[in-house]
């Protein structure tokens, strides 16, 4: 009798431990899907914020979105490479058939107009500038696309 309560004991003492560790091995395990999952908005939150062409060369950023593509974590799409930029003479000439289109518009409008159409600046911003919108005038009048009817 006294050799059964003794493994008995010893076998409660076991379960005891192995529940335990288990509740500490959640834990942690929690803490560490807590931790990817922040990871991951952040890295969400930079992917739908970064302006077009930017280039990130860290490796082992790189080697963690992999993985977590992998896994599916991430959308496959982060991984593909960022779109061209709009060269700055598509938008000379947006800017010049916008000005003949409706002679009578302002830098002000011209800019609506670009951002209602989604166009980045030619840095790679979403929000245009008179300066900008007026720099792009200029150009055009230059080429010749735009006479100057004193629009800007």
């Amino acid at each position: 009798m006294l050799a059964v309560s003794w493994v008995l004991r010893r076998h409660l003492r076991y379960r005891e431990r192995t529940e335990e560790e288990l509740k500490r091995a959640k834990t942690i395990s929690e803490q560490a899907a807590a931790a990817q999952r922040r990871q991951f908005d952040e890295l969400e939150s930079l992917y739908h914020t970064a302006p077009i062409g930017l280039a990130v060369f860290d490796r082992a950023l790189i080697r963690a979105v992999r993985r977590l593509a992998a896994v599916g974590l991430v959308r496959q799409d982060v991984l593909d490479p960022a779109p061209k930029r709009v060269d700055s003479n598509d938008l000379v000439l947006m800017v010049a058939g916008l000005v003949r289109a409706e002679p009578s518009i302002t830098l002000d409008g011209i800019a609506r107009r670009l951002q209602g159409m989604g166009q980045r600046t030619p840095r790679g911003g979403l929000r245009w500038s008179r300066s900008s919108v007026k720099n792009l005038l200029d150009r055009a009048k230059e080429q010749g696309l735009v006479r100057d009817l004193g629009a800007a």
